[in-house]
């Protein structure tokens, strides 16, 4: 499950959710069976050393039986403070820190997306795939062979075709 997954969800449930633009054009379009859809996915997926997650996670959060609220922050995570501490977006924290660059491997190596970079950004542990396809840089995708040494990848890219919005957080260098 992503963020965007889990406002329309939440919405869907009644709770109070302001949906952007693109948003309010999807919402009406969706049926029961895509909420059903929707309740049914999972926040993370863990295989062997290999986590597949949405966002991020940081050196607190341990995927074993997570309260919902921590489940979320999978959803929305990209800085922590020096305190492995969740960073909402547009904060103004002078010692904020990238997840992945602090992160130290205790859930395994960690593949995620929701923050697009130009180029993987490739941590020692974590490995960011967002390049930006829906803004008109790549797609990407890793393929990994094995989940007990999930570092040992590959990567394939295919270029997006035209360029098809503005990025609503600037594509960065992953370094």
């Amino acid at each position: 499950m992503g963020n965007h997954e889990y406002k329309h969800i939440r919405k869907y449930w009644g709770r109070n959710v302001k949906l952007d633009e693109d948003q309010q054009r999807v919402y009406p379009q969706l049926k029961k069976k895509d909420f059903e859809f929707i309740e049914n996915m999972p926040f993370f997926l863990k295989l062997n050393h290999l986590t597949i997650v949405h966002a991020g996670i940081t050196n607190r959060i341990y995927l074993n039986n997570p309260p919902l609220n921590i489940m979320t922050l999978l959803l929305f995570l990209r800085e922590v403070d020096e305190n492995d501490k969740f960073l909402p977006l547009n904060h103004n924290y002078p010692n904020a820190r990238y997840w992945a660059d602090v992160y130290n491997g205790h859930e395994g190596f960690v593949v995620y997306g929701h923050n697009p970079f130009l180029e993987v950004k490739k941590n020692r542990f974590a490995a960011g795939i967002d390049t930006g396809c829906v803004y008109g840089n790549k797609l990407t995708a890793l393929v990994i062979y094995d989940t007990i040494k999930p570092q040992n990848y590959e990567i394939i890219q295919v270029n997006a075709k035209q360029k098809y919005a503005e990025p609503h957080v600037p594509l960065t260098d992953p370094n």
